[in-house]
């Protein structure tokens, strides 16, 4: 990556860098696990709807600077800046556990 950057600088070519962190755990958590999770824990229907409608036929799409793209589904991980990613899901799972819920 340093040398791709190298280039990009030397040759003052555009250049972009995706990262892919594979170790994140609410990035390899299953949509249906997470709808399961919601339906589990009671919250409001709506609410719930509303994040499966978001997550419903999900896909990515990479597209390459010649006009090339790659399509893919997608049915794991949550969104960035999604509200059900970070620490908003541990905050479920504490209030879970101190409730004396399992």
């Amino acid at each position: 990556m340093e040398v791709a950057i190298q280039e990009a600088r030397r040759t003052n070519a555009q250049l972009a860098i995706s990262w892919l962190d594979i170790s994140n755990a609410f990035g390899t958590v299953s949509h249906e696990v997470l709808f399961s999770l919601l339906d589990r824990y009671g919250l409001d229907p709506v609410f719930t709807a509303f994040i499966k409608n978001l997550y419903k036929d999900a896909t990515i799409v990479v597209k390459g600077a010649n006009g090339t793209h790659v399509t893919a589904r997608w049915s794991v991980g949550v969104r960035q800046g999604d509200p059900c990613g970070n620490d908003s899901g541990e905050r479920v799972w504490t209030a879970d556990h101190s409730a004396g819920l399992r």
